[in-house]
């Protein structure tokens, strides 16, 4: 007797129930479906678990449908080595990557790239696009958490310019001391690295919505959890860049519940403090509606990243960094809407335990 065939649905597609449109992408073939059908839409959630062909038609499904979907890549055989592979996505936990690679592939890039237009022509258009969003749905507003104790740090006199010889003397540093560091250091690392948000939201503060395009991490919120710093408790704190200050959601905080939110590092402990860099997608999606969206994000991030070390070079401390994040734990940890923002980053700040 044949063993009965199971089959279920690919692991490898991507459902898209978003603010622009929904889509069905389908990894494996590289195909792209703006809906399905009621029909189809059932026959799919019928195979979510595993289950043969004479089920699917006894429980009202077509024989025809079904091959449909299989040579759609939709279904697959849940027996199939290839199939026990796919499922990796959701057993390491890689889906969260999965949907935020694809789910603007769709778009198209709006802007007339292989145009003649002149600057003035580009600048209309591009307003025109803008306004046209704002019609539709608001840009929406920088986050920060209500009910939250709030700690005003000392402003430093200066802005901070780029120091060359930081530069060049920046050493990874994967061992921290336990010496907390003055919150004068704290104080000026934080407000240095975080520079070009204040110069994006001061540009759209003048209202003009062709503004929104300087967006230069618009999207970011910066998540600092307090370890050793000199007059502070140990906290996660949300920090507020253009206020410069600190909203206190949670204290105290042990390493272990930290690195349990990046796979159990234990580097993370020492004096200093962690850096969780959180997406707002909303705030990200708004803007940026087309098909190198998301790769234009983790650019971001590495310079987001990059400016932080700088910062902590210039005063003298080391850091380290890792985008290997459980999202859950983090927005957990961090009291964060999961379904509106992602932990993507994460860097660890304080002194080197030896002399870099």
């Amino acid at each position: 007797m044949m063993p009965e065939i199971l089959l279920v649905l690919s692991p490898l597609i991507f459902v898209f129930p978003r603010q622009h449109d929904a889509s069905v992408f389908v990894a494996t073939t590289g195909s792209w479906y703006r809906c399905l059908s009621e029909k189809a839409s059932r026959l799919l959630m019928f195979f979510l678990q595993p289950h043969s062909m004479e089920e699917a038609i006894l429980a009202g499904h077509t024989a025809m449908d079904i091959q449909q979907a299989m040579e759609l890549g939709l279904l697959v055989r849940a027996t199939d080595p290839t199939c026990a592979a796919q499922f990796l996505w959701e057993e390491r936990n890689w889906s969260r990557l999965g949907y935020l690679l694809f789910s603007q592939m769709d778009l198209p890039y709006l802007e007339p790239v292989d145009s003649d237009l002149s600057i003035d022509s580009l600048t209309e258009f591009r307003r025109n696009v803008i306004t046209n969003y704002a019609r539709t749905e608001a840009y929406p507003e920088r986050y920060v958490p209500d009910g939250c104790r709030i700690v005003t740090l000392s402003r430093p006199d200066i802005e901070a310019s780029c120091d060359l010889d930081a530069l060049f003397r920046r050493r990874c540093v994967r061992q921290f001391s336990d010496s907390p560091i003055p919150l004068s250091v704290f104080s000026d690392l934080v407000f240095r690295a975080t520079r070009n948000i204040r110069t994006a939201e001061a540009a759209q503060s003048a209202g003009d919505l062709y503004q929104i395009l300087n967006s230069f991490y618009s999207w970011l919120e910066v998540y600092v959890i307090v370890q050793e710093v000199e007059g502070l408790p140990r906290c996660v704190a949300y920090y507020d860049p253009v206020k410069h200050a600190l909203h206190v959601i949670s204290e105290p905080i042990s390493d272990a519940e930290i690195a349990a939110t990046i796979q159990h590092q234990l580097w993370i402990s020492g004096g200093g403090f962690c850096v969780y860099a959180v997406v707002n997608w909303q705030r990200y999606m708004w803007v940026y509606r087309h098909s190198r969206a998301y790769l234009n994000l983790l650019v971001q991030l590495g310079e987001f990243g990059q400016e932080v070390i700088q910062s902590a070079y210039h005063l003298g401390l080391g850091g380290w960094m890792t985008p290997a994040i459980t999202e859950s734990a983090a927005a957990k940890l961090l009291q964060i809407d999961p379904i509106k923002r992602d932990a993507m980053y994460f860097l660890k700040i304080g002194p080197p335990s030896s002399p870099e």
